[in-house]
C-alpha cells in the first residue's frame, strides 16, 4: 500500500545473509572497493533540493507477516514479525539520477538487519546496494550485481551507538556509504554498481527470530537531489571529493 509519512525536513546541515537469503551471501567475497579521488565536494549545496517521497510499503523475499509502517510526529516506524525466512519489510520511493539519501536511526529492537537500500526494482532477485546495521551493531555494505550472487563489500570492526545517522550518495554508478560522526560525514565504503537512472530508494528491516516483533524508528528521512538533474553529466566529469 502507499502512504505519505509526515517527516521533518532538515535544511542542510554477525549476520552475513542478504535479502532473499541466498546461501552465497553468507560467504564474504573479497571486498570490491572503488576509491573516488576527485575534488568538488558533493555536500549541500550540490544537493539543495529535497525530494517529497511517495512511499510504497512492500516486501522482499515474500511479504513479511504482521508487518506495518506508519509515521507520527516526524518519526517513521517500521515493524516486522520474526520469521526463519530471509524476508524484509521495504518501504521505498522512486528517484532518478544522482542523490543523497540520509536517515537518523533512532532506535532498533529485535531486528536482524536494518538499513538504507537502493534497488533496480522491487523484484526479489534484482541488483541492489544495501547499507545496514546488523543485530550486533556493526555496519555492513552489501551489493548484488546483475546475474551474480550477493557480495559483502565492507563490515565495520566496531558496533555503532544509537542514535546514529547514515547516508548513501550516488554519483553515476558510484555509491558511497557514510556515517555521521563528531560533526562530519565519515566515509565507510565505496562501490561501483550498474543501476538504471531511476531506482527504488528506501528502508529495509528484517527480524529472523520467530515469535519476535522487530521495530525500527527513524527520523530525518531525507532524499536530496542536485539543483538540476539534467546536468548530471557535468558533475560526473568534474572532480569530486567525498
Amino acid at each position: 500500500r502507499a502512504f505519505r509519512p509526515t517527516i521533518h525536513a532538515v535544511d542542510s546541515t554477525d549476520r552475513d545473509s542478504g535479502p532473499r537469503g541466498d546461501s552465497s551471501a553468507r560467504l564474504p567475497s573479497k571486498p570490491s572497493l572503488t576509491p573516488i579521488d576527485h575534488d568538488i565536494r558533493l555536500d549541500p549545496p550540490f544537493f539543495p533540493r529535497i525530494l517529497e517521497p511517495q512511499w510504497i510499503s512492500g516486501g522482499i523475499g515474500g511479504r513479511p507477516g504482521g508487518s506495518t509502517a506508519w509515521s507520527a510526529d516526524g518519526t517513521l516506524i517500521l515493524q516486522v514479525s520474526g520469521s526463519r525466512s530471509d524476508t524484509y519489510r521495504y518501504i521505498h520511493t522512486a528517484t532518478t539520477g544522482d542523490f543523497e539519501f540520509s536517515v537518523l536511526f533512532h532506535s532498533l529492537q529485535n531486528l536482524s538487519m536494518t538499513g538504507l537500500m537502493v534497488r533496480e526494482s522491487s523484484d526479489d532477485y534484482g541488483p541492489y546496494i544495501f547499507f545496514s546495521i546488523q543485530d550486533n551493531g556493526r555496519l555492513l555494505l552489501q551489493v548484488r550485481h546483475t546475474h551474480r550472487p550477493p557480495q559483502i563489500v565492507h563490515i565495520s570492526d566496531a558496533p555503532v551507538r544509537l542514535p546514529c545517522r547514515l547516508r548513501i550518495v550516488r554519483v553515476g554508478d558510484r555509491f558511497q556509504a557514510a556515517s555521521f560522526d563528531d560533526g562530519a560525514w565519515e566515509p565507510i565504503a565505496e562501490h561501483t554498481i550498474a543501476l538504471p537512472e531511476q531506482v527504488r530508494v528506501g528502508l529495509a528491516v528484517s527480524c529472523q527470530v520467530p515469535g519476535m516483533l522487530g521495530t525500527a524508528e527513524f527520523q530525518d528521512v531525507l532524499i536530496r537531489l542536485p539543483a538540476t538533474n539534467n546536468k548530471m553529466h557535468d558533475l560526473r566529469r568534474s572532480r569530486i571529493e567525498w
